[in-house]
């Protein structure tokens, strides 16, 4: 039987609770500070601001970051795939999951290392990769890890358990409890599986109080702009919620989105605002074209904006929040500069390290153009 080491206080990215700048160590900052510049193209920016980071081995996101964006800098000017690889091996060796992803070590690779010589011997290397998450005290800051270990292997375990749906009695029994208890520690995808299993089953008459309780949890997630990583957002879910969505605050929504730099949820934000019924925000509103063009100049390159013409498409080809009628010149100038003036303000709630698409970590070492 697994053993799972319950952290009793931890701080990650997607808490149960905002954190704000102030709150966080210098540590996390630079941390996301360099994750901001990776996800923008930036490797190199990025690779520069964690090098500092790279002194303290218990830096170990750190670390396996560095080895990411070392590799994709070295990539663009000159290869400096060897040094990566041999940093995962070292992450590897000391159990950190996602340095065992199949992009930053391939079976040969991983196998080859003492740690793991005999189990892939014994076991198929896709359980050896997975035991991580389980052998992992969950230190590094991120719930996410908790889904990871169902996502990443969704389709060996449901041939190994020949399970035809979630609610299959073994493969929950595997699944299950870290799902649970990464629900518990903010998990946004673990409260949406673990909902999806609970209404799945025939008895859910005798499951209404855990399904109000992941109602709750999902209630809270969704106002902390909490939907998880950008490949396992959990919002589709949560809006399946039979639960009142439209008491959420939408200034809470918004102060939320912003104050993690959720640059996937600013665009929902701008999306909504101008009337688009496909947002990816909860709730009706009546569109606000100030705001809306204020979050899209928020999530866009600002100078690329100053062709206002780019400001009629962007209306134009979301929701009618023209109403059919195209702005003029200068309507559309006027409400450039309201929302220019709009987006300085709500740029001024940003985290230090402004946006994030908060990406698949497990991306690792993927060429990237």
């Amino acid at each position: 039987m697994r053993t799972i080491n319950v952290i009793v206080s931890i701080l990650f990215l997607f808490s149960s609770a905002i954190t704000t700048a102030q709150e966080m160590s210098e540590y996390q900052i630079t941390l996301n500070k360099a994750l901001s510049f990776k996800e923008n193209g930036g490797a190199t920016a990025a690779w520069e601001t964690l090098t500092p980071l790279m002194k303290n081995k218990a830096n170990i996101e750190a670390r396996y970051y560095y080895a990411v964006t070392n590799f994709r800098r070295g990539f663009k000017e000159g290869g400096e795939l060897q040094q990566s690889k041999q940093l995962m091996k070292e992450l590897a060796t000391e159990g950190y999951p996602y340095a065992l992803a199949p992009t930053n070590l391939n079976d040969e690779e991983l196998c080859a290392l003492p740690r793991y010589s005999k189990a892939c011997n014994i076991t198929p290397i896709w359980e050896v990769r997975r035991q991580a998450y389980f052998d992992w005290p969950h230190k590094a800051q991120d719930p996410q890890m908790y889904f990871l270990q169902w996502q990443k292997f969704r389709t060996e375990l449901i041939n190994k358990h020949q399970a035809e749906r979630l609610s299959d009695p073994n493969l929950w029994a595997d699944i299950g409890p870290l799902l649970m208890e990464g629900a518990e520690k903010g998990c946004a995808p673990c409260i949406a599986t673990t909902y999806e299993y609970l209404t799945e089953n025939k008895d859910v008459k005798e499951r209404a109080k855990q399904i109000k309780h992941y109602q709750a949890l999902a209630y809270q997630a969704a106002r902390q702009c909490n939907f998880g990583y950008k490949y396992y957002e959990s919002y589709r879910i949560f809006k399946s919620m039979k639960f009142p969505w439209e008491k959420i605050d939408d200034g809470i929504v918004e102060r939320a989105c912003l104050s993690t730099g959720n640059r996937n949820k600013i665009i929902s934000l701008a999306l909504k605002n101008i009337g688009d019924k496909n947002a990816e925000i909860f709730g009706v509103k009546i569109p606000n074209r100030t705001k809306g063009v204020a979050f899209y100049i928020l999530f866009s390159d600002e100078n690329a904006l100053e062709d206002l013409s780019i400001i009629d498409s962007f209306l134009g080809a979301n929701g009618d929040a023209t109403n059919g009628d195209p702005l003029s010149a200068k309507e559309q100038k006027e409400l450039y500069i309201r929302s220019k003036k709009a987006a300085n303000q709500y740029k001024k709630q940003l985290p230090p390290w402004g946006l994030r698409t908060y990406a698949d970590p497990t991306e690792g070492l993927q060429r990237v153009k």
